[in-house]
Order: structure tokens, then sequence, then C-alpha cells
């Protein structure tokens, strides 16, 4: 799943709410739903803030700089827990 709304400066949090959480929550139900085995969703390396000097792997502290890491941050974190 790559649907999202990506670094809007003028987007108001609630449409990256509805975008990028509620609406992979959607589709991640109506996949489960329809018997989808596996639900591949692409994040992004914004979760893990500015740190554009350093490497990083998937196992980085995760920081919320933005509206938009911070809503690929709760996508996340609600994948997982599914």
């Amino acid at each position: 799943h790559l649907a999202g709304v990506v670094h809007q400066a003028t987007a108001a949090n609630d449409l990256y709410e509805a975008v990028n959480i509620e609406a992979t929550r959607t589709l991640a139900r109506a996949a489960e739903k329809q018997g989808c085995k596996q639900f591949v969703f692409f994040s992004s390396s914004s979760v893990y803030g500015n740190r554009a000097t350093h490497m990083l792997d998937e196992n980085a502290e995760l920081v919320a700089d933005t509206a938009y890491a911070a809503s690929k941050i709760s996508a996340e974190n609600l994948l997982k827990e599914a």
C-alpha cells in the first residue's frame, strides 16, 4: 500500500490522520476480511527524523519531526498491533 498524503506544508494534521492512518487501517481490515495473508505497507525514511549524516537501520529510534512522520509512525504501529 503506497497511498498517502506526503509532505504538504499546508495540510492539517487531520488530513494526515485521515489518509495516512485511518485509510491504512481501513485497507488492512478489508484485506484481512478478504483473506489476504500478507499486507505490504511502505512507510517512509521520515520516521527516523532528520538525521542525514548518520547511517540507520530498521531498529533505529523513530522520531516524529513532522506531522507526516508522526502519521507514518502511527500507521506502522497500528499494523504491528494487528
